[in-house]
């Protein structure tokens, strides 16, 4: 079962709390405290591809924690499955505002004096999108009739934040 194993505390300019939680499968223990970096958590566009007019955009964030203050080191974030480490980002009133997979290729150690900061990235999971066949959710081929939203919704069902549980709001002219 999983459950957050390291959370980290701070308040944005504004003054609202932000939470960033990493959710470990396989993990029922009580969660640990964490201390934010200098840049503690900023969720920013991911383009690889440096495409201007790319249609999907997914967003990666990248978090600093401050790693001789929590008493952890870079090895308490790898894991031998990509999937293994989730992360969820809770900004002021918002729950659960953005969630990301803890991206196990692109992970940073820097040595400042006797401190150290950890800089781990996550991201939504769009770029796994690439190598998967479009199916129903179990593998089968899709038959019948779709709207293209339902083809959004079946293509994205992989990544953390999926489609299946939005709402379309449209805008009618006159």
């Amino acid at each position: 079962m999983a459950a957050v194993k390291f959370f980290m505390e701070f308040e944005n300019v504004q003054g609202d709390l932000c939470t960033v939680n990493f959710i470990f499968e396989d993990y029922n223990d009580a969660p640990i405290r964490l201390y934010g970096g200098p840049q503690p958590f900023i969720l920013g566009e991911f383009n690889q591809d440096f495409d201007l007019f790319k249609p999907i955009r997914p967003q990666q964030a990248t978090i600093q924690v401050l790693a001789s203050a929590g008493g952890v080191s870079l090895e308490d974030f790898l894991t031998d499955n990509d999937t293994d480490i989730t992360v969820r980002f809770d900004f002021g009133d918002f729950g659960s505002y953005w969630s990301g997979i803890l991206s196990q290729e692109d992970i940073e150690e820097t040595w400042i004096s006797t401190n150290h900061i950890l800089t781990l990235r996550a991201d939504e999971g769009f770029g796994r999108l690439q190598t998967q066949q479009l199916n129903d959710g179990n593998g089968a081929a899709l038959i019948g009739t779709y709207t293209p939203f339902n083809y959004i919704q079946y293509a994205a069902d992989d990544v953390i934040g999926n489609f299946f549980y939005t709402r379309k709001i449209g805008v009618s002219r006159k």
